[in-house]
């Protein structure tokens, strides 16, 4: 009787760690694709620009970090009370928003690992073709002094700028989140409420 108890109780927990590891796996493919993707579009498109578009996509690049960190923070801390009370009312958005924070360990994992730490590492390579621009601006410059170590303070000035705007732009954004969690969250949600309903007006279309 013992033995088949304990059978029973090892079954949900198997299961229960069945569901994580499934997660883990999918995210970690989904993240491979969508950076590779991103990181593809990124270089051949800072490649094509001149010197400020460029410096242009990388700005954005950044942006997209801190917004998606914000979004992260705001899902792990906003209370459900708020939100829930918005869907009894029937808010467009709330819906959305509502499945965001039951759902907030797998949509935190999205907003602050995938999204938030590919933008990172994707504004670091705009970064060195940035760097390439700037070597070729100043080349003159460089070489009236020892041009290899200006070509390395240079790219490592440009580095170093690079990460204190993120984490300086996290740092800012996360105090913002953690204040409006609540009315960020559901912004998120009014956006996947207009891209579902958006999909929806191409299904019937099509």
């Amino acid at each position: 009787m013992e033995s088949n108890k304990s059978e029973k109780e090892d079954i949900p927990k198997s299961k229960s760690k069945k569901k994580p590891m499934n997660w883990a796996v999918k995210i970690t493919v989904i993240t491979f694709f969508i950076a590779f993707f991103m990181g593809m579009f990124a270089d051949i498109l800072s490649k094509n620009l001149n010197f400020f578009p460029a410096l242009l996509v990388l700005i954005f690049i950044i942006l997209v970090g801190i917004i998606a960190d914000m979004a992260g923070i705001a899902i792990a801390t906003a209370d459900e009370k708020t939100i829930n009370a918005m869907a009894a009312r029937k808010i467009s958005g709330a819906k959305e928003a509502l499945a965001l924070l039951q759902n907030a360990e797998k949509a935190t994992s999205i907003f602050n690992d995938v999204i938030g730490d590919i933008s990172g590492i994707i504004s670091g390579a705009t970064g060195a073709t940035i760097g390439v621009y700037l070597v070729a601006m100043l080349q003159e410059l460089l070489e009236k002094g020892n041009a290899q170590l200006g070509q390395f303070l240079l790219l490592s000035l440009l580095s170093a700028l690079i990460a204190a705007l993120t984490v300086g732009g996290k740092a800012a954004g996360k105090k913002y989140a953690m204040k409006n969690a609540a009315k960020i969250v559901y912004l998120v949600g009014k956006i996947a409420y207009f891209l579902k309903n958006i999909k929806q007006i191409f299904r019937r279309k099509y």
